[in-house]
């Protein structure tokens, strides 16, 4: 049986949904499960993730495993955010993004 999804998630802004994008994009070009295939695309200020499954687990794993990443790319955002005057947030962002990224290539973050 095929399980397909799409989800569409609206950013406030568009420096938010490119910086996500970009951590996310080496998952989604990179994948190493079989069962599920993953295609995100960038709608206007929203994030298009389009899974298609071998089945529904499969679809709850991929889909589970990027909200999380997107979540936890938000959060961080946010943190840095508070802590770092404006001059410094663009330049923090992207190296904590890259890593992040790398963390998530690297199996460090798991999804369930």
């Amino acid at each position: 049986m095929k399980a397909k999804a799409t989800v569409r998630l609206r950013f406030a802004a568009q420096e938010q949904l490119d910086m996500v994008l970009n951590a996310i994009k080496p998952e989604a070009e990179n994948q190493t499960s079989r069962r599920a295939q993953t295609i995100l695309n960038k709608e206007d200020q929203s994030l298009v993730l389009s899974v298609e499954a071998g089945d529904t687990i499969a679809l709850r794993a991929s889909l589970n495993a990027y909200l999380r990443w997107t979540s936890a790319i938000l959060d961080v955002l946010d943190v840095l955010k508070m802590q770092y005057p404006e001059k410094q947030i663009r330049r923090s962002k992207k190296m904590l993004i890259n890593g992040l990224a790398n963390r998530c290539a690297d199996g460090w973050i798991k999804s369930e």
